[in-house]
């Protein structure tokens, strides 16, 4: 009996132990999945230069997301955890590199009219899917298969 309950002990153990880290495991994948967004993704692009946006950009190309998020973090001095989220952000939604004064203040001063009366007369894209069914199975112009 005594034999039995070193053999049963240990296994029991190791069976609460593998349960418990698969529910960690999963806690953290949900987490890294609700992190990884477009905004994480231009924050991190925004936070490197040309050559480390390049050098980044060239280790995800390899599929090597440890050495581009070890690049990210000898860059930016961010967390490796934030690192390997940015990463993965950047590899998920892919940036152009942009400097911040290309940029300006491009959101602040765009506006959209709020008169649209004008816009009546203007043609149509042609192709609208609406609009094909308007005008029916007429071949283009300029005798090109649509």
């Amino acid at each position: 009996m005594e034999t039995l309950l070193w053999v049963l002990v240990p296994l029991l153990i190791l069976t609460l132990l593998f349960f418990w880290l698969q529910s960690v495991r999963k806690k953290n994948a949900t987490q890294m999945a609700a992190a990884i967004t477009p905004e994480r993704a231009r924050e991190a692009s925004a936070a490197l230069t040309a050559k480390q946006h390049q050098e980044v950009y060239k280790q995800i190309a390899m599929g090597q997301l440890i050495p581009a998020a070890q690049a990210y973090h000898n860059a930016t001095k961010a967390s490796y955890k934030d690192s390997i989220i940015a990463v993965q952000a950047l590899s998920k939604y892919p940036q152009e590199f942009r400097l911040e004064d290309q940029l300006g203040d491009f959101e602040e001063s765009y506006e959209v009219p709020s008169d649209l009366s004008g816009l009546e007369g203007l043609p149509s894209n042609p192709l609208d899917p609406e609009r094909r069914r308007h005008d029916g199975d007429s071949a283009p112009e300029d005798g090109s298969k649509a």
